[in-house]
This record gives C-alpha cells, structure tokens and sequence, in this order.
C-alpha cells in the first residue's frame, strides 16, 4: 500500500517543526523530543525491525533529508 503525505500534513508539519525548532536555551532539548517523536512512531509502525535496523533506517532517511 502506498502513503503519500498530503499537503495539508505538510503544512501541519512545517508549522510544528518551525514551532519546535527556534533558538532558545531549550533547543536542543526541543529538536531531540521531535527526533524521538518520529523514531517512537516508526518503531510502533515497524515492528517487526529490530532496534538495529530501525535506527539505520532512520538514519539513513536523515542523511537523504539532508540532500535536499
């Protein structure tokens, strides 16, 4: 089955993450509960990978985000 995120999901994201991610004493403390945010949720939707994998997925999906 193929997801695609909608616009207005990205419009939701965006806005969160502009929300999250502005300098403070906090930010880091901020973007990190944002990065776990999506990792608990990749782990509750692929299960059947282990911790191992999962992270390099997640890993590896962090690193193509950066070449954009």
């Amino acid at each position: 089955m193929r997801y695609r995120i909608t616009k207005f999901q990205m419009f939701v994201l965006d806005w969160v993450a502009r929300k999250i991610v502005i300098q403070s004493h906090e930010h880091k403390r901020n973007i990190v509960q944002y990065y776990k945010i999506v990792a608990d949720a990749a782990r509750d939707q692929f299960r059947e990978d282990n911790r191992y994998t999962l992270n390099d997925f997640l890993d590896e999906c962090f690193k193509e985000s950066l070449g954009r």
